[in-house]
């Protein structure tokens, strides 16, 4: 998928929700895992998230997987990470 963010109704409104608010500081992943195109978001600050987990959602937008960060800061299941959004603090 070359523009997830025009392709994808859900994730152009997750972009658009970090463009009118980024407190943290967020990035937006676009990855493969099981087989399938996933898209995950990782903080500058572990508690940004108030978790550390990293939640993996399908084309759909339908939450597939959560994967413990603190176990594995860079999960092997996750195949070709490529960067797809970044946002930085607005205040």
């Amino acid at each position: 998928m070359e523009n997830p963010a025009e392709e994808l109704a859900w994730l152009r409104e997750w972009v658009n929700s970090y463009e009118n608010e980024c407190t943290c500081g967020a990035f937006i992943y676009q990855a493969i895992c099981d087989n399938q195109e996933v898209f995950y978001t990782a903080y500058n600050t572990f508690y940004c998230d108030g978790t550390g987990d990293i939640y993996l959602y399908n084309c759909e937008g339908d939450l597939i997987k959560t994967i413990s960060h603190r176990d594995d800061p860079q999960p092997e299941e996750l195949i070709s990470p490529t960067l797809f959004y970044s946002c930085t603090p607005t205040d």
